[in-house]
């Protein structure tokens, strides 16, 4: 299922709405106007609000809904459809039944604005929510950018994205030819090695285990994220030409179909064989388990990948990809803990202990831009890697 806005989180949201209302720049205009009228903005009204009205983010929404465009399209309908519109407008879904209730509560009693809703709703998008949402603003932004004016347009251009391939998007793998191709250390062709192997499990024990229980979360973050994983790790190994099935030997030149033939399930390292097994064990006893073993497996991923970049050294090749697969760990752990919490599991990921249980990740992939690595998930999880 879609990530969805707990109502346990509405209150949260609504106290931070007036902070985010403050800024008021293009990408969160363009977020208003998604919301509010499902289309992307016109070039000249976007220019208006954000350089001419001289308004903050709140005041803009709440004169959003004194325009002839939003009368026209909310003047008939009752709390309940108002609230189930902004979030097909925003999500391409319905809110989940205790949100709606909780929402269309506040809404009765006037104790919230239609206006401020929306931005409530905006400030929390997390998980798939988020990317989508992402999408759209994109999407929106490359319209008014463009020039257009054509209000039939930009709802065609909103309305016809296909929010399919926002699932857990990734960043574009860096691309290897541009890095010059220096020398790898040993400890570097081992990083590459131990990752390509990890990239392969989290792909495998997610769709075995979606075989068992199958779930939203581990079905796609295995064929669109995981998928992609393993490729941008293997575009290194090509591009070095050195093997990852025989780490004894790195004299073993590259071999695609070595590769691609080995059998679900076996790995070449053997404490990626070890976890492997443990976790299918763990996941297959419950789909509560199976969730569990997609934190298990991000929060592993990103404590390998921070040792491992203090390995790359200097080599931009192996530092850009590793960050775009911490990027990526950090959207899928936070995809897995909103899975547990849809469950009933109240404290997500955070259930399986201190481990497992980062609040501090980015709950939008690629925030760790210019954090660097250290310091991000410092707790063990399963032992990967070289010590």
């Amino acid at each position: 299922m879609r990530r969805t806005i707990p109502t346990f989180l509405a209150f949260t949201l609504l106290a931070t709405t007036f902070s985010y209302a403050e800024i008021a720049n293009r990408e969160s205009v363009t977020q208003l106007y998604v919301a509010t009228f499902n289309r992307a903005p016109d070039s000249d009204g976007l220019d208006y609000w954000v350089s001419q009205s001289n308004l903050s983010l709140e005041d803009i929404s709440t004169s959003f809904f004194e325009q002839n465009e939003t009368q026209a399209l909310y003047a008939n309908l009752d709390n309940s459809q108002f609230v189930n519109g902004v979030y097909q407008n925003l999500f391409d879904r319905t809110p989940d039944e205790a949100g709606a209730t909780y929402w269309r509560g506040e809404l009765d009693s006037n104790s919230i604005s239609k206006s401020k809703f929306i931005l409530a709703v905006v400030n929390g998008a997390t998980g798939d929510d988020s990317n989508i949402l992402k999408q759209k603003t994109h999407t929106g932004l490359e319209f008014a950018n463009s020039g257009s004016n054509d209000i039939t347009l930009a709802k065609a251009t909103i309305e016809n994205i296909d929010i399919n391939s926002s699932y857990c998007t990734e960043n574009q793998a860096p691309v290897v030819e541009n890095y010059p191709k220096i020398e790898l250390t040993s400890d570097q062709k081992y990083s590459l090695a131990y990752m390509w192997h990890e990239e392969k499990l989290a792909k495998e024990i997610y769709l075995e285990l979606n075989k068992i229980y199958p779930t939203e979360q581990l079905e796609k973050i295995a064929n669109n994220a995981e998928v992609k994983h393993i490729e941008y790790v293997q575009n290194l190994v090509e591009f070095y030409d050195i093997n990852v099935t025989n780490i004894a030997n790195y004299e073993i030149n590259y071999s695609a179909d070595e590769l691609n033939s080995m059998p679900t399930g076996k790995f070449a390292i053997p404490e990626i064989q070890e976890l492997y097994n443990l976790l299918y064990e763990k996941g297959s006893t419950s789909q509560q388990a199976s969730l569990e073993v997609g934190c298990m497996v991000e929060v592993t991923d990103i404590n390998d990948l921070n040792r491992y970049v203090v390995t790359a050294g200097a080599n931009q090749a192996l530092l850009d990809t590793f960050k775009i697969l911490t990027d990526g760990s950090y959207s899928h752990y936070w995809a897995f803990d909103n899975g547990l919490k849809n469950m009933g599991i109240a404290d997500g990921c955070c259930s399986l202990g201190a481990d497992y249980c980062h609040n501090e990740y980015p709950k939008d992939g690629g925030d760790s831009k210019g954090k660097g690595y250290q310091g991000q998930g410092e707790g063990q999880g399963y032992h990967g890697g070289k010590s």
